[in-house]
Order: structure tokens, then sequence, then C-alpha cells
């Protein structure tokens, strides 16, 4: 499936369950800028989008990102991430879950990387809208299309996923939360990706709020002597949640 085929379907899903919400939906559109250093050193502009779905027994959410940014006329930067997430019991002492995941940005090494994953998650303490402090195991498959077509690395590996989560509420407007996610692979742990993001976000109005978000990712294995192994993003953005 072509990426603009991906991307059309995302939004017509999303434009779906908005039409259809309720209180127990809630969604959100965000509009923000980007400080990229790694595989893109530049600043750029971005687009999200959520709708989540909530109830004592499960949750859906899926979420877009859009980020895209000329120099001189010239492309320098054009990526998008989409995900679909399914949580059975999300706010029981154990819950089960699974995802999907789309990731395409060239500047990266990826025309698409398309991820499933299956796993459940333990909370060691939850209190609803002040905090969470969870950790998660999955199995995860990922499926790339590698922008260098003569890469040496396996267009399908399957991973182990370990994923530790902080949330917190700081005050009535502000929260905080940390994710980390070290995912090896099964056959070579040699070939892992790491990734971390802080989140702040503050709520300025009853519909409105800043969000600050900041993502480290690093890969031991690249696609190419061209590529890096790591991307940092400084990210403020402008939500609207509704």
């Amino acid at each position: 499936m072509k990426t603009n085929q991906i991307i059309l379907l995302v939004a017509l899903l999303m434009t779906t369950a908005i039409s259809s919400a309720q209180k127990k939906w809630n969604s959100e559109l965000g509009l923000g800028a980007t400080d990229n250093s790694g595989n893109v050193d530049n600043f750029a502009l971005k687009n999200t989008g959520s709708v989540v779905y909530e109830d004592s027994t499960m949750c859906f959410a899926t979420k877009y990102k859009f980020i895209y940014q000329l120099e001189n006329g010239r492309e320098s930067n054009k990526g998008f991430n989409g995900s679909f997430n399914y949580d059975f019991y999300k706010f029981g002492k154990w819950s089960v879950f699974v995802a999907l995941e789309m990731v395409s940005n060239h500047y990266k090494g990826y025309d698409c990387k398309m991820s499933a994953l299956t796993g459940s998650k333990y909370n060691f303490i939850y209190k609803p809208d002040t905090c969470e402090y969870s950790l998660s195991g999955a199995i995860v498959y990922d499926n790339v299309n590698y922008t260098d077509e003569d890469t040496y690395l396996n267009k399908e590996v399957w991973r182990i996923s370990v994923r530790p989560k902080i949330y917190q509420r700081l005050s009535p407007n502000l929260t905080f939360s940390l994710i980390a996610f070290y995912q090896p692979a099964i056959k070579n742990f040699d070939d892992y990706i790491l990734n971390v993001t802080f989140h702040l976000e503050n709520k300025l109005s009853k519909h409105f709020y800043i969000d600050l978000h900041y993502n480290y990712e690093f890969r031991s294995e690249i696609p190419s002597d061209k590529y890096r192994h790591y991307d940092s993003v400084t990210e403020l953005t402008l939500k609207l949640k509704f």
C-alpha cells in the first residue's frame, strides 16, 4: 500500500470517529514546530491529531503526526507517523493490548515501516487523571521498506519490547510523563532500538493546551553509512482538545 493511501485511510478513520463523538470520546488537534538533530538538522512544522475512546473495560486510540520543512524552496524534511492502539482493562492492575504503527521518513531511511505488537502491562500505581507508574512487555513484528534497496538489513524482524512509563500530575494544570522503549531483535540482541520521550503539558484554558516534548531515538543498526544512529527532536505544540 502506498504511503499516500495509508495517510488517507488514517484521516478517514479519524474523521469518522470524530463525527460520532460521545462523552467517552476525546479528540485533539495540534499545530507546532520541531527542532531536529541527527539524520535531519533543521526546524520543521508539524501537525498532530488523535481520537481516543475510553470506558471501564477498554481503550481505543488512533493518532497521527505529520512534519514538513522547506529550505530555499526545496524539501528538507517530510515524515508521517500513524498508530492504532487497543487496551483491554487498561485501568486494572494487569491489562493486555495490541497496536499497529506506521512510520514514513526517507531522511531516516524509511520509505515505510509497519509495526504490529501485542503484550501486557502491569500498573504498579494508577490513579485516574493523577498518576501512572507501569511496566509493559510485548512482542513486535517489524516490516520495513528501506529507502536504500541494497541495504544489508533484514526487511522483517521480530523484536522484544520493554517499556517503563511514568505519568504524574504536578498541579491542576500541569502534567509530566516519561516513556522509554528498549526493543532488541530476538535473533540478534546487538540489533536494538532505544527510544526515550519526556513530555510536559500545560492547560491554558478549557480547550487549549501547550505541549513541550523531547524525544531521543538510537538505532544500533542503520540502513547504510550515510545515516546516523540517533535522532533527537524537541517539539512545541499548541493543542485544541474537544
